[in-house]
């Protein structure tokens, strides 16, 4: 009989056009973003504490007004703020707590599993960019706090690692390190032996 099944393919429709994407053992861009969006959220429950720490100092602002009829109110704003020093002060020690709370978070737990819970989330793990094998302690420190590094010239150092084929940011160079994918391994049933037909007893 003509089998239509064979012929007619749902999933093949779906894709008609698309090209495959070669597999990659170095994760994509966006990846390694959702993987810092899911560590960002863990670390939002340390934010009360760096805030009483290092409160970023908003009083200035409250003397400040506006007038409705300045066409260029938001440049006369933003020049306010960057020439007024405690509110920068401030924001700069804000900011330097929250970046050294990530540091920390993030070499401890590349110490104990080589990945934060964010890139295990998404299969993914730290290694050694030669021997791909586990990092050491000294690599843990340089890559956690090399984060300081990618950040420093307006997170140029995270946009990195879309111009290199194995994805590095400059805290993986800093380190010698570099982020792989883990696959997902499927287990598959070992085929069943047919059982021999018993025997009929006389």
């Amino acid at each position: 009989m003509f089998d239509l099944s064979k012929r007619f393919d749902p999933m093949k429709m779906l894709n008609y056009g698309r090209k495959k994407k070669p597999y990659t053992k170095y994760p994509s861009f966006n990846r390694r973003m959702m993987a810092v969006t899911a560590d960002s959220i863990i670390l939002l429950l340390a934010l009360p504490i760096i805030n009483r720490l290092a409160p970023i100092n908003t009083r200035a602002l409250e003397s400040y007004t506006v007038d409705p009829g300045d066409q260029q109110a938001s440049r006369h704003l933003a020049q306010f703020i960057i020439h007024n020093e405690p509110l920068i002060q401030s924001w700069i020690s804000n900011f330097f707590l929250q970046m050294l709370a990530w540091s920390v978070f993030s070499a401890i737990c590349l110490h104990f599993w080589s990945a934060t819970p964010g890139k295990m989330l998404f299969r993914m793990k730290v290694v050694d960019a030669k021997t791909e094998g586990r990092i050491s302690d000294f690599q843990v420190f340089l890559r956690s706090f090399g984060y300081f590094v990618s950040v420093s010239v307006f997170c140029l150092g995270f946009f990195w690692i879309n111009l290199n084929k194995r994805r590095r940011g400059w805290h993986d160079y800093l380190a010698d390190t570099v982020v792989i994918d883990l696959p997902i391994q499927w287990k598959r049933k070992a085929p069943e032996t047919p059982k021999e037909p018993a025997k009929e007893t006389e």
